[in-house]
C-alpha cells in the first residue's frame, strides 16, 4: 500500500508537471507564433522596400542615360549650328568683298571708295555681333555641361545611398530569418520535454500495474 500510494503521488506529480509543461509550451508557442507572424510581416515589408529601391535605381540609371544622350545631342547640334553659321557668314563676307572689289575696278571714283568704307564698317559691326553671339552660345553650352556634371554627381550619390539602404534591409531580412530558425528550435525542445514526460508516465503506469498484479 505504501508503494502504491507513492506511485499515485508520483503519478499526480507527473500529471501536474505535464499540465505545467503543456501550459508553458502553449504560451511559448503563442508568443513564438506572434513573433513569427511579426517577423514575416516585417520581412515581407522589407522585401517590398528592396524591390522598390531596386526599381528606383533602375529609374535613376534610365534618367541618367536619357540626360546624357540629351546633352550629347545638344552639344552636337550646337557645334553643327556654330559651324554652319561660320561657313555662311564667311561666304557672305567673301561675296561682299568680291562685289566691292568689282565695284572699285569698274568705278574708280570717290563715291565708290566712300561706299567701300561704309560697307567695311558695317561688315566689321556684323562680324563683332556674330562673335558676341557665338561666345554667348559657347557660354550657354559650358553652363549646360556644368549642370549635367552636377546632376551626374547627385545621381551617383543618390544611387550609393540607395545601394547602402538595400544592403541594410537585406541584412535585417537575414537576421529575422535566423530568429525564425531559433524559434523553431525552441519549439522542438519543448516537444522533446513533453515526449520525455510521456515516457515517464508510461513507465510509471507499468510499475503500478506490476504492483497491483503482485499484490492481488
Amino acid at each position: 500500500e505504501f508503494h502504491l500510494s507513492q506511485y499515485l503521488v508520483e503519478k499526480e506529480y507527473l500529471m501536474y508537471r505535464i499540465t505545467a509543461i503543456n501550459t508553458k509550451k502553449r504560451k511559448s508557442c503563442e508568443v513564438l507564433d506572434a513573433k513569427l507572424q511579426q517577423s514575416q510581416s516585417k520581412i515581407k515589408r522589407l522585401e517590398n522596400e528592396v524591390d522598390g529601391l531596386r526599381n528606383y535605381i533602375c529609374l535613376l540609371s534610365t534618367n541618367n542615360s536619357k540626360l546624357k544622350n540629351e546633352v550629347e545631342a545638344l552639344t552636337k547640334k550646337t557645334e553643327r549650328v556654330k559651324k554652319n553659321e561660320v561657313i555662311q557668314e564667311q561666304a557672305h563676307l567673301n561675296e561682299e568683298m568680291v562685289n566691292i572689289t568689282e565695284g572699285m575696278i569698274n568705278r574708280n571714283d570717290e563715291p565708290s571708295v566712300q561706299k567701300l568704307r561704309e560697307t567695311i564698317v558695317s561688315l566689321t559691326k556684323d562680324n563683332n555681333l556674330f562673335k558676341n553671339q557665338l561666345e554667348k552660345k559657347v557660354k550657354e553650352l559650358k553652363e549646360i555641361r556644368q549642370i549635367y556634371g552636377k546632376t551626374i554627381i547627385a545621381l551617383s550619390s543618390e544611387r550609393r545611398k540607395t545601394e547602402l539602404l538595400v544592403k541594410k534591409t537585406e541584412k535585417e531580412s537575414k537576421q529575422f530569418t535566423k530568429a525564425n530558425v531559433k524559434a523553431s528550435s525552441i519549439e522542438d525542445s519543448h516537444n522533446i520535454d513533453v515526449e520525455k514526460v510521456r515516457n515517464l508516465i508510461s513507465v510509471t503506469k507499468t510499475r503500478v500495474s506490476s504492483v497491483y498484479s503482485t499484490k492481488y
